[in-house]
Parts: structure tokens; C-alpha cells; sequence
């Protein structure tokens, strides 16, 4: 219920951070460790059934960009009007991009404009020393939020 009222209406947020509440705490009678078998039981406990698995299809066809390469960090210039070319998806494209949930928490936290959000999760996407970012992982993550970033950033690679 502290979900719901903290994340107001933003439904995929609340059910990733349940999902995240749900990782994180012991099952009585089970081992520490949960499985998606775990998960589909439960969700059959409250009769309702969930895609568990998507498949995606990445894009890999990098002909069409003469300036960049797949392993090319994305410039300043596309990062920073990127958030303008996208809706409401700080939270799915931080999960694309390999940014904790935590990290991703702090963000809605200390921002509630969702252009600030995405911004943010973009520097620190950026500014990861986990792996270094590219071209090719924030195209493969913005095809999969499907909210029209994608096109953008093609769009300002083949104009240069």
C-alpha cells in the first residue's frame, strides 16, 4: 500500500517496485533464493497470470550510420535533447540501461519532472563505470521502451 501512495498513479513503477519489495524479502518455508516458479505460484495464488518472459528483437544494423559506431559513446548533444523526444519512462529506460532499482528510486525521489528524470538517468547511465556506455545499448534500450527515442537519435547520427 506504500507503493501506491508513493508512486501516485505510475503503474508500472509500482508493480516493478513490488516486484523489487517481493526479490528482496524471505518467504517462509522457502530458501533465500526465489525462482520464477516462486513467482508464478504466487501469482496464481491471487488468480491472476502474467507474461513472464518477452523476447526482443535488438536492432544491429549500424550501415545506415556513416560518423558513429555501435561502440561510440552517445555525444552530449543527442543525450541532452533525448528527454524532450520521450514520454514517462525514467523508470523502464534506467532498467534498460542497467541502472539499479535503488538509483532509479533516488531519481524519481529527487525529481518529479519527467523530463528531469530521464535526464538524469541519462548522466548517470553516462557517468557508469559499471560498463562503459554506447551507441548500440542506448538504441537497444530505447527500441525496447518504444516511446519514440529510437527515431530521434538515429535521426541527429545520420544528419551529421
Amino acid at each position: 500500500m506504500d507503493l501506491i501512495r508513493k508512486y501516485d498513479g505510475d503503474a508500472l513503477t509500482i508493480n516493478t517496485m513490488a516486484l523489487h519489495t517481493w526479490m528482496k524479502t524471505k518467504i517462509k518455508g522457502k530458501s533465500s533464493t526465489k525462482s520464477l516458479q516462486d513467482l508464478l505460484e504466487g501469482l496464481e495464488a491471487i488468480a491472476k497470470r502474467h507474461l513472464l518472459c518477452k523476447v526482443f528483437r535488438e536492432y544491429t544494423d549500424f550501415s545506415e550510420f556513416p560518423n558513429v559506431g555501435p561502440e561510440a559513446v552517445p555525444n552530449d548533444d543527442v543525450l541532452n535533447n533525448l528527454p524532450q523526444n520521450l514520454g514517462n519512462c525514467a523508470l523502464q529506460l534506467g532498467v534498460e540501461l542497467g541502472i539499479t532499482i535503488n538509483s532509479i528510486e533516488q531519481t524519481k525521489t529527487d525529481y518529479r519532472k519527467m523530463y528531469d528524470q530521464t535526464t538524469d538517468i541519462l548522466r548517470k547511465w553516462k557517468n557508469s563505470t559499471e560498463e562503459k556506455p554506447t551507441v548500440f545499448k542506448l538504441l537497444v534500450a530505447l527500441e525496447r521502451v518504444h516511446l519514440g527515442g529510437f527515431q530521434f537519435v538515429k535521426d541527429m547520427y545520420l544528419r551529421k
